[in-house]
Parts: C-alpha cells; sequence; structure tokens
C-alpha cells in the first residue's frame, strides 16, 4: 500500500479523466467571476476557485470551447463550507433565458450541485454561456474554477450528460478524485469503502485509489490536512477521527497517530474515558472513535487501545437506545434528540460492527454484540417495500434516505452472522443494493439522493432536501463489498 504522492497522482490522472477527454460525457466551462475576493484558505498549486457574491455585478459568466449534446446537467462543485441557505439562478449569456436555479444549504467542500437541462437549454448553455448570479444568501459562495488534472474533470464547472449511471461508472468514480471529501467521517466513509473493496474483494484499483486518497490527506507531518487543495491541518475531534482506522491498517506507526492519540488521551482523561463532544454523546462516535481506536489497537497490538474502544460502544449503547428507538444524541440532562435517523443508525450499526470485527473474540463484550441484534432489528421493522430506508426510520413523510440506507445495509450484510435469520438480512441488504444501484446513482457514477450534512438540525433533515454525497458512495461500497465478498 506504500504509494508516493506522485504516484498516487499519476494513477489517478490515468484511471481519471483520460476516460471523457472527448467531451462526450461532460464539457468542462472556463469561469469568469466579476467579483475579486481572496480565497478564505490559501490554495495549494493546482487549485483554483471563484466566489459568487449577491447580485449580477458580484457573479460569474461560463463559457465552453466545447458544446454538450442532449440532455445534460450543468455542474458546480462547492469549495469552502457555506453555512447558509443560497439560492443561485442560471441563465444564457446572450438571449438572458432562464435555465433554472441551484438551491444550494449549507453545503460543505468538494460537494457538487446539479442543475438538469433539456437538449434544448444545453445546446443554449454552450452556445451562448451561462451567467450564474445569486438570488438569495450572503455569500461569498466559493466554487472550483479548475484542479490539477486528477481532481479537474471532477470539480471544474461542466455540462455533464445525462445519462444512465451503473455499477461501472459509480466504481470509477469512486477510484477517483472524484470521491474526496473533507478530512473527518465523510472522508472516512470513502476510504473505508475503497479498503473494504480492497480487504475482501482484492480490487487492485480500489487499493491504488485508497492509496492515492491516503496521499491527499497525509504526509509526513503529525497532523493531516483538511482537505486535498488545502494546507490547512485538520482538527481533531469526535466525529474527525474515522480516516485513522484506514490507515493503522497500512502504516501504524504514522507520525499523525501521535496528535491523534494526543487528543483521545485528553478527552478521555476530562470525561473519566469517555470521548463526547462536551455534554453530548453521539451516535457517530460508535464509528468515528470506537473504530478507529480498536484498528489502530489491533494493529499495535496494545490491548489499552482496544479496550479504550469497547469504552466508547458500550457508553453509547447505555444512552443512545431508548423506549423502542434509537437516538443520534443524548445530553448529560437526559434530552436525546434525532429520533430513529437513518445516518445515526447507520452510525451505530456499523460502528459496532466495523469495531467488533478487530477485536479478538475474547474481548467483544455481551453487551455490543445484543445491541447490533437489536439495532438490526429495529432496521428491519422499518424498512421500506421498495428496500430503502426513510430519513427518520418511522416518518415515511421525510422521504427516502440513501446514504443511511446504504450504512444500515452495509452493517446488516457484514453483520448478519451474528443474527438468529441471516439470510433475513442479507435479503434485506441485496435489496437495497438493488434499489441504491438502480434509481438513486446520477451522471458519473455519483451518489444522489443524500439528505445533507446535518448542520442545520433536524428542520433540514425532516424537510425532504437531497444533494449529491460522495460519503454516502463511501457506505455504498462497503455494502457492495460485504455482499459481492459473501457470494
Amino acid at each position: 500500500m506504500q504509494m508516493t504522492r506522485r504516484q498516487a497522482l499519476a494513477w489517478l490522472a490515468g484511471a481519471g479523466p483520460c476516460a471523457a477527454r472527448s467531451g462526450r460525457e461532460h464539457a468542462l466551462a472556463e469561469a469568469e467571476p466579476r467579483l475579486r475576493a481572496a480565497p478564505p484558505e490559501a490554495l495549494r498549486a493546482g487549485w483554483s476557485v471563484f466566489p459568487l457574491g449577491p447580485g449580477e455585478r458580484r457573479g460569474a459568466a461560463l463559457h465552453w470551447r466545447e458544446g454538450a449534446a442532449g440532455p445534460s446537467r450543468l455542474r458546480l462543485t462547492v469549495a469552502f463550507d457555506a453555512r447558509e441557505n443560497l439560492r443561485v439562478i442560471a441563465r444564457t449569456r446572450k438571449t438572458r433565458a432562464e435555465l433554472g436555479f441551484f438551491d444550494i444549504r449549507f453545503a460543505y467542500p468538494f460537494q457538487p450541485f446539479d442543475l438538469a437541462l433539456s437538449a434544448r437549454q444545453a445546446e443554449l448553455a454552450s452556445a451562448e454561456g451561462v451567467e450564474l448570479v445569486m438570488s438569495r444568501g450572503e455569500g461569498p459562495l466559493w466554487v472550483f474554477a479548475d484542479a490539477p488534472a486528477e481532481a479537474r474533470e471532477w470539480v471544474a464547472p461542466q455540462l455533464r450528460r445525462e445519462a444512465g449511471a451503473g455499477l461501472a461508472d459509480f466504481e470509477r468514480a469512486l477510484e477517483s478524485a472524484g470521491s474526496a471529501q473533507p478530512f473527518g467521517w465523510m472522508e472516512g466513509c470513502v476510504m473505508d469503502g475503497l479498503e473494504q473493496r480492497r480487504a475482501r474483494l482484492g480490487l487492485e484499483g480500489s487499493g491504488g485509489a485508497l492509496a492515492a486518497h491516503l496521499g491527499m490527506y497525509f504526509d509526513s507531518g503529525q497532523t493531516p490536512r483538511v482537505a486535498p487543495h488545502l494546507e490547512t491541518p485538520a482538527r481533531h475531534g469526535t466525529e474527525g477521527l474515522l480516516p485513522f482506522a484506514v490507515l493503522a491498517k497500512h502504516d501504524a506507526a504514522h507520525p499523525s497517530f501521535a496528535g491523534m492519540l494526543a487528543f483521545c488521551e485528553r478527552a478521555a482523561a476530562e470525561r473519566g474515558g469517555i470521548l463526547r463532544d462536551g455534554a453530548m454523546t453521539t451516535a457517530e462516535g460508535c464509528y468515528t472513535l470506537a473504530y478507529p481506536l480498536a484498528a489502530l489497537g489491533r494493529a499495535r497490538g496494545e490491548r489499552r487501545l482496544r479496550e479504550l474502544a469497547v469504552r466508547q460502544l458500550l457508553d453509547r449503547i447505555e444512552l443512545l437506545p431508548h423506549g423502542g428507538a434509537l437516538y443520534l444524541r443524548a445530553s448529560e440532562d437526559g434530552t436525546r434528540t434525532f429520533r430513529n435517523w437513518a445516518r445515526g443508525v447507520a452510525w451505530f450499526a456499523l460502528g459496532i460492527v466495523r469495531t467488533l470485527e478487530e477485536l479478538p473474540a475474547e474481548e467483544i463484550p455481551a453487551k455490543a454484540r445484543e445491541a447490533f441484534v437489536w439495532c438490526a432489528g429495529l432496521a428491519l421493522r422499518w424498512q421500506s417495500p421498495q428496500g430503502l430506508w426513510h430519513c427518520f426510520l418511522d416518518d415515511p413523510a421525510t422521504g427516502v434516505e440513501t446514504s443511511g440506507s446504504a450504512g444500515i445495509a452495509a452493517a446488516l450484510a457484514c453483520g448478519a452472522r451474528w443474527l438468529c435469520e441471516p439470510e433475513k438480512a442479507l435479503r434485506a441488504a441485496r435489496a437495497a443494493h438493488a434499489e441504491l444501484l438502480r434509481r438513486h446513482l446520477v451522471a458519473g457514477g455519483l451518489l444522489g439522493g443524500v439528505s445533507q450534512a446535518n448542520r442545520d438540525g433536524e428542520r433540514l433533515q425532516r424537510g425532504g432536501y437531497r444533494v449529491i454525497g460522495q460519503f454516502g458512495m463511501g457506505l455504498l461500497a462497503q455494502l457492495d463489498a460485504a455482499l459481492r465478498g459473501a457470494g
């Protein structure tokens, strides 16, 4: 798994953009911003961004040297956090025909947003260019203008041909720079997906892509960078340690573990061995804390780390299931929120499975297995007839949600052996897998139907808003690997 950064970038360049140089699948645009401003953080070489502010004078124009044919998607990719609700109108430059608008809510770096265009609209956009005007929000909204070769196809403004995407498209996108996410739980989901495909299926492409992804964030320093386009160091937190689980499997002596362990030991000392966000215990910690600690404990042969991992699981098992439901968060005052939220169920179940996979049999607590069996029963009870789960499991009005569905199904597939009816769990996982691949991949093989990152509380999660989310691709990759590995 050792690969230099230069080799990793060369691999990605070979596996990614070359397949679409003809322009048949997508046509990249050149951006002309009207607002001049310095980006909020310094960019690494090869990356460029442009801002959008409110009103026409602070908008931007896109133009193409190469046209698009047929129904297409106008795609923009966000470069920096945008913690507000924004609307960006797109219209043709000459005739000023309105093409539609981008509904961008609480976006994060590397998140793509699409605007569906008819064949006629795509033809007009190609011929005239496109004006982008922010009609709601304070901004600025920072959008990628260009990127190094390995990422350009995935993040530059573009018209991408609308076409049905299948497993091959998904795999190509996953094993590219197009699946990059901010360091932490998002990128950790992607890395774990690539790792499961490499380990369970022996796929060389996933192994090379994983090495490339690790190279985007980790170098010889003690702190990983927060994103591929920045040198800014990541800040350790209870949701941010997931990538260390995969790193532990390949380089358990990496210098970055010094900072990660210092954070864990300091946080544990402050709260009697429990790693929490202040007074809040969250389900994410089953996956983003217990799993990395267990993986490192296994790789280094250190029982104390594995015991710390188990402590995180048992604390969450004690607090988060309540009254026949599972909550994402529990406060010290007894308040619980996000009842039966799909992604919270995924973090809980998948975190238990992944952690127990790293433990010797004699160190696996019975309570952890029992909690998984209970959670699996909860999930199986609320699976929709179409094979997926709603954003809040027991509230169909919140709509189907793909990332939580992929995570829940991956947990069922991986932990089926602990259940009384393993084949029932595998059938449920296969149904989710088929539905995700059949109905929820968008142009280029990315996963749509994802509820936004949880930054605006339950109102955003309950409102039916859906986005493209590469972290959901990582969860789908884990599901795919588990099912294919099971035969």
